[in-house]
């Protein structure tokens, strides 16, 4: 049976996913917070998170966290929180439901 984002829970379960993160392989994790106004760098972040097998579940977790900053399952959020709804990639088709 496959778990959707909202039925995930487990700190140690977000633990596993996130060593699964293509954000992960970079030599510095500082990338994934660009500052906004440089294109480039929001611009190599948004890539990074293109191909991630786990991005889904990183939109939950910046959701689920209250993240405000940095790029989070490919969106830029600049001071502010990811919702529950939005879509990252027009190709991307699975919607994030929010937690009950």
């Amino acid at each position: 049976m496959g778990r959707t984002p909202a039925a995930l829970t487990s700190p140690d379960l977000w633990l596993v996913l996130a060593e699964l993160g293509a954000c992960t392989r970079l030599d510095d994790p500082d990338e994934m917070f660009p500052d906004p106004g440089d294109e480039a760098a929001v611009a190599r972040a948004v890539a990074v998170c293109r191909p991630c097998p786990v991005q889904a579940y990183c939109g939950e977790r910046a959701r689920r966290t209250g993240s405000t900053y940095g790029v989070w399952a490919g969106r830029l959020l600049d001071g502010e929180p990811c919702s529950a709804g939005h879509r990252q990639h027009e190709e991307h088709e699975e919607e994030v439901t929010p937690a009950s």
